[in-house]
């Protein structure tokens, strides 16, 4: 398989940490054609309302409007979009949670999983 995706592929990154918003920058500039990092849940939010994303991954906490308002949106906005949660904090139920400090290849192969199951 192709590390470029064979349709336009977006993915907005929500993380109000600048190092992990470019370290998943980097990691996933090989899988999608555009990379939207930003460093809240209301800048999200707003990202969600003017653009179409095949992938959304966010943080669960943040200071401003937390992951779940962030999953709230998708789900309203966008839902054929696929969504991975990272947190450092406890699992929550319900929510694919890939724990912070992420395994890379682990986290790179589901990514991938869920860009080949997008419509």
């Amino acid at each position: 398989m192709s590390s470029t995706p064979s349709q336009p592929r977006a993915i907005l990154i929500v993380d109000d940490d600048p190092i992990m918003l470019r370290m998943l920058d980097t990691l996933l500039a090989r899988l999608a054609n555009r990379i939207v990092g930003v460093s809240g849940g209301a800048r999200a939010i707003e990202s969600l309302e003017r653009e179409k994303f095949a992938l959304v991954i966010t943080d669960l906490e943040m200071p401003d409007v937390d992951g779940f308002e962030v999953l709230r949106a998708v789900e309203r906005t966008q839902p054929e979009a696929r969504v991975l949660v990272i947190s450092a904090s406890r699992d929550h139920p319900g929510v694919e949670l890939h724990r912070k400090p992420l395994d890379p290849a682990r986290f790179l192969a589901r990514v991938r999983e869920l860009l080949e199951a997008v419509p």
